[in-house]
């Protein structure tokens, strides 16, 4: 087997072990999140205030009002789909997902965008701690991306599987594949992986082509548009390493 397809294989079991995790875990760490970015933002406003000059604090102020309603509408959009994921709402139609993608793309822009404002913006600082924060509020705004990414997956398996279905790839993928591996650790163990995907294939076909038609799924699924740091940030969240953000 080349070992493109070996790493590919190992990837997707890895993906699937951390979304089965991710369906219990997904909205306290989004309650997280929420709390991280709103106590750096609090310390990016008495930044600028410290330090800004007038025009840097107006322009500021203005790009944070602009995208308070950008902010609400994703967790609107995500409150939606952890209704339906949770069994309280059937209405799969009104999860807006391209409208999720366009607000999170709106928020980023305008996020960098204060996040590069000019060294002469401020005055008596040490410039490198307003990037610092800056850093920590995009890194958990990746995360949010990442939550939303894997809410997709769990919603799309919900309407491609049944009941029964969606509990043989729970159960043979945590009865295979060892939850305290991370995806580094999978290509380290790359036999012992192998062995375990072998077993997981085997019989989750057993029942209708089972593990190809997710496979599939995995492959289409995620709608969402990745930039080079995202990928690296999602990376890390896929191997476990969430509360080191």
């Amino acid at each position: 087997m080349e070992t493109q397809n070996v790493n590919q294989k190992l990837r997707n079991a890895t993906k699937l072990r951390h979304l089965v995790d991710a369906i219990s875990e997904n909205w306290e760490q989004m309650n997280s999140v929420k709390k991280r970015v709103q106590l750096t933002l609090e310390a990016a406003t008495k930044y600028i205030e410290s330090y800004g000059k007038e025009s840097a604090k107006q322009m500021y102020t203005s790009k944070i009002e602009s995208i308070n309603a950008n902010i609400l509408e994703v967790e609107k959009i995500l409150s939606q789909a952890h209704l339906v994921l949770t069994g309280k709402s059937n209405d799969l139609k009104s999860i807006k997902w391209d409208k999720l993608q366009i607000e999170l793309t709106t928020i980023e822009t305008i996020f960098l965008s204060i996040e590069n404002f000019d060294e002469d913006y401020f005055t008596n600082c040490n410039y490198a701690d307003w990037k610092d924060i800056w850093k920590v509020i995009r890194s958990n705004l990746y995360i949010v991306k990442g939550i939303s990414n894997s809410s997709f997956v769990q919603l799309q398996m919900m309407e491609a599987f049944n009941n029964e279905e969606l509990d043989v790839l729970t159960k043979n993928i945590l009865k295979n594949i060892p939850r305290n591996f991370s995806l580094l650790e999978a290509e380290k163990y790359e036999k012992d992986y192998l062995l375990a995907m072998d077993a997981i294939e085997k019989e989750a076909n057993a029942n209708t082509n089972l593990w190809d038609r997710f496979l599939n799924l995995l492959a289409g699924a995620v709608p969402f548009k990745q930039t080079p740091e995202e990928r690296v940030m999602m990376q890390r969240w896929l191997d476990g390493e969430k509360g080191d953000l």
